[in-house]
């Protein structure tokens, strides 16, 4: 559903000019433009529910920038994270949780 809205918006404000724009520019902007729609849906959901941030950053541009692979490479330098069936795995039962976690899968796929 609100993939459909996020098309109709794109269509009512840009109606046909990204057309012959190259298939990734056109990707690029559709992502971004309806990246921009949720987040402005959801912040101002949040603020219904008085809920409120000061900072809003998108997971993306945690891999953009390294900060993953940093805290990943400190994990692993602590023994916070062990190789197993081709995934990288967080001890996350060491601080109470009932079973470990895989942070990265055997496909090098990130988990959320």
């Amino acid at each position: 559903a609100d993939i459909i809205e996020i098309g109709k918006t794109l269509a009512a404000e840009f109606g046909d000019r990204y057309v012959n724009e190259p298939e990734e520019a056109r990707y690029k902007f559709f992502r971004e433009y309806g990246l921009k729609l949720e987040m402005e849906k959801l912040q101002r959901d949040l603020r219904n529910f008085r809920v409120e941030f000061d900072v809003w950053y998108s997971e993306t541009s945690l891999y953009g920038n390294g900060k993953v692979l940093e805290a990943l490479a400190d994990l692993k330098e602590r023994g916070e994270t062990y190789e197993e069936e081709g995934a990288t795995w967080f001890r996350s039962t060491t601080y109470g949780d009932d079973k470990d976690r895989v942070l990265i899968k055997s496909d090098g796929s990130y988990t959320y």
